[in-house]
């Protein structure tokens, strides 16, 4: 896909979404997903009307706020920050399991049970770019998936335990490119 294309049906996609009878507002994290969801929302209201909901992390380390506050100023949005602080993090940990129905397979839950948590202060309905660094590579972790390496490293060792166990069918969908993305990001 060309960037033109990919940004036209972003843009479609956000306009699309921004028909509502309720309030709506963004996650903003600072990264090019929610910065892009974000900017295309903005273009769809007036100017300083469009709120955004962002979690920064308190160790600096981690925080993306300087990024949320190019967003904000260049956009200007009406935003909500709120931190994420250890005792929140160990306080609800479980609670954001018991809502994402499984075991958390990545740190940021927490953070995205705070901000979905304190949203609705604010609006009714939250766009939202979560997923598009896994489906994209937004970060280094991501694009270095090379189909085979998971295959290698678990797939085998569970053969070589069950090897009785299992099917074919199990064995193949270790070469689906979209599964492969999901358990790396699970193992990362």
């Amino acid at each position: 896909l060309g960037a033109s294309c990919l940004g036209g049906s972003l843009k479609s996609s956000v306009s699309r979404q921004m028909i509502s009878d309720v309030k709506l507002g963004c996650q903003l994290s600072g990264g090019v997903d929610s910065s892009l969801v974000s900017y295309y929302a903005a273009s769809e209201v007036e100017s300083g009307k469009l709120e955004t909901i962002s979690i920064i992390p308190d160790d600096k380390k981690f925080s993306e706020e300087k990024y949320m506050d190019v967003v904000i100023n260049q956009l200007s949005l009406k935003a909500h920050k709120y931190t994420l602080n250890s005792d929140y993090y160990f306080d609800n940990i479980s609670k954001a399991a018991y809502h994402f129905e499984q075991p958390l397979n990545h740190p940021n839950t927490v953070g995205i049970y705070q901000l979905s948590e304190n949203a609705h202060q604010h609006v009714t309905v939250l766009l939202s770019g979560e997923g598009a660094d896994e489906l994209l590579a937004g970060y280094s972790r991501f694009a270095g998936i090379r189909p085979l390496s998971l295959f290698n490293k678990f797939i085998l060792s569970q053969i070589k335990r069950n090897i009785g166990g299992l099917s074919g069918i199990e064995i193949l969908k270790f070469l689906n490119p979209s599964f492969l993305g999901v358990m790396s990001s699970s193992h990362t």
